[in-house]
C-alpha cells in the first residue's frame, strides 16, 4: 500500500515539474525568438530535428548533466543543492541563444536536477535518469509544439 502511494507521489511530482517546466517554455517564447540566431532552424529536415530534438538532446544532456555531473558535484561536495545549481549552470550555458534563453534554461536545469535527486534517494540513479530523460522529453516537446 505504501508502494502505491509513493509511486502516486512521484507521478504527481514528474506533473508539477512539467507544468512548470511548460510554463516556463511558454513564457519564453512569448518574450523572445530563441532560435532566430542560427540556432535548431539549421536542420535540414523536419525528421531530423525531431530525432535530435526529442531523442538525441535529451538522452545524452541528462546523461551529461543530470548523471554524471550530478554524480561528480556529490562525490565532491555531498550538498545536493551545490550539485544542482552547479549542473544547472553548465546546462544553461550549452543552450546560449540569448542570455533569456539561458536564463530560462538555468530554471529548467534546476527543475530537471532538483527531480533527479528526489527521484534517485529512493528510487536509484537508473530511474532517476529515465524519469527525467522523459520529463526532458515532454519539455522539448512543448518546445517543438510552439514551433520552435
Amino acid at each position: 500500500m505504501e508502494n502505491s502511494f509513493h509511486n502516486k507521489k512521484i507521478i504527481l511530482v514528474f506533473i508539477i515539474c512539467q507544468i512548470i517546466l511548460a510554463l516556463f517554455a511558454i513564457y519564453n517564447d512569448l518574450i523572445v525568438n530563441t532560435f532566430s540566431q542560427n540556432g535548431i532552424e539549421e536542420f535540414k529536415s523536419f525528421q531530423e530535428k525531431i530525432i535530435l530534438v526529442l531523442v538525441v538532446a535529451p538522452l545524452f544532456e541528462t546523461l551529461i548533466f543530470n548523471l554524471l555531473l550530478n554524480e561528480v558535484f556529490f562525490k565532491l561536495t555531498s550538498k545536493i543543492i551545490y550539485c544542482i545549481i552547479l549542473s544547472s549552470f553548465f546546462f544553461s550555458l550549452i543552450h546560449y541563444y540569448s542570455l533569456t534563453y539561458v536564463s530560462f534554461t538555468f530554471l529548467a536545469g534546476l527543475t530537471f536536477n532538483g527531480f533527479y535527486f528526489w527521484i534517485r534517494k529512493d528510487k536509484g540513479y537508473k530511474v532517476a535518469v529515465l524519469s527525467v530523460f522523459l520529463l526532458h522529453f515532454n519539455h522539448n516537446l512543448i518546445g517543438v509544439m510552439l514551433g520552435k
